[in-house]
């Protein structure tokens, strides 16, 4: 009996020692778990290249008392345009009519007096040195309105891609500067975005006649493609 009363008093006591250390709070476990801080900063980055594309807009516009009239002349001088734009060394499937307009013209006492026709076509160059030459010979031709000019890229993949790493890094700099202020380190990425754009130089009516009346080589300059990401850091 007195056996058995010894072995359940040491049995009652490790199970209350186990319990206490169960109760006990973990301090160390709390400290580590305790979640890192954020830090949002936002990065931007630029890359830059000449282009290799220009786009021009031919409009050609006739008028005639009847549909069938007006638009048989614009058809016959829109191939007038074409045949002198392909003399220039521009491939066929380069020339698209990118809008076609037939629409009546009134009079002051609000009737139809005839039609008009608009056609335009979108021309594509990669050879810059006969743009000047495109303007003037469309205009001798019929063309009735040079709609604009601008440069472009075909491929943006590259230049995207610098802009992005270029911005990623503006982004890490800032996170370490502030982190190393507090006393802190970037621990990790809680999330990430980015958006990016690039810009097409454009000429305007005006100064694309001028440069082109001039006898200047329009130059298709530098085009910028720009990156901005924002980055949520984790810092601890």
């Amino acid at each position: 009996m007195n056996n058995f009363l010894s072995k359940l008093k040491r049995t009652t006591s490790v199970l209350c020692c186990s319990l206490l250390l169960i109760a006990m709070p973990n301090n160390h476990t709390s400290a580590a778990s305790k979640p890192d801080s954020v830090v949002i900063v936002t990065g931007s980055g630029a890359a830059s290249a000449a282009p290799d594309i220009a786009n021009i807009s031919l409009t050609i516009s006739t008028t005639a008392e009847e549909t069938s009239t007006a638009s048989g002349e614009n058809a016959a001088i829109t191939e007038k345009v074409r045949v002198a734009v392909r003399e220039l060394g521009i491939g066929k499937s380069d020339i698209q009519t990118s809008n076609y307009n037939c629409y009546p013209v009134y009079d002051n006492d609000n009737s139809i007096s005839g039609y008009r026709v608009s056609n335009t076509l979108k021309v594509t160059v990669r050879d810059f040195s006969v743009i000047n030459k495109i303007i003037d010979n469309s205009l001798a031709a019929g063309v009735t309105q040079i709609s604009g000019l601008y440069f472009s890229l075909s491929d943006t993949s590259k230049l995207r891609s610098v802009a992005i790493k270029a911005a990623i890094g503006d982004a890490k700099e800032k996170a370490e500067i502030i982190a190393a202020s507090l006393g802190k380190t970037i621990t990790g990425i809680e999330t990430i975005a980015e958006s990016s754009s690039d810009s097409p130089r454009r000429y305007s009516n005006a100064m694309l006649l001028k440069e082109a009346s001039s006898g200047t080589q329009i130059d298709g300059g530098e085009l910028d493609y720009i990156a901005t990401v924002t980055i949520h850091y984790f810092i601890n």
